[in-house]
């Protein structure tokens, strides 16, 4: 079955929010969470906040992906349930020429903490990219 949507995905456009967002990522990333302030341990900073600080993504995790999307994911990058919140966001000028929200509802959502040539932002939550389509306009991922 994940060949023919992968097969599908490749023909046709295809908009991937939230986990479809993270389905249409090439890599994944094992380092949940975006604020590396968040994860503590009795004795002070974990080594995945140590990770995150650096902007080390290098964790991949193995599960199957349909692709498409030159970016590397961190699921629930924003965090747990209880991090939740309404979230202003920075869009580029094709976003706001489109005349698209400047703010969202991140419920344990994904962020982009890595794309390629052939990846174009297009909204971000502080620098984080949040919303993301293919060079060629064919593919959408939205946190």
């Amino acid at each position: 079955m994940l060949e023919a949507v992968q097969a599908f995905a490749a023909k046709k456009p295809v908009w991937g929010i939230c986990a479809g967002l993270v389905l249409l990522a090439n890599e994944l990333t094992s380092t949940p969470g975006g604020n590396p302030a968040n994860i503590k341990v009795a004795n002070g900073t974990s080594a995945l906040a140590e990770k995150l600080a650096k902007k080390d993504y290098s964790t991949p995790v193995d599960q199957p992906l349909i692709g498409g999307l030159d970016v590397t994911l961190s699921r629930n990058y924003f965090g747990r349930q209880s991090a939740s919140a309404w979230r202003e966001m920075r869009l580029s000028d094709a976003a706001s020429d489109a005349k698209l929200g400047k703010a969202a509802y991140f419920i344990r959502a994904p962020a982009v903490v890595k794309h390629g040539n052939s990846a174009t932002p297009l909204a971000y939550v502080n620098d984080v990219v949040v919303a993301v389509e293919s060079q060629d306009k064919r593919v959408l991922g939205t946190a």
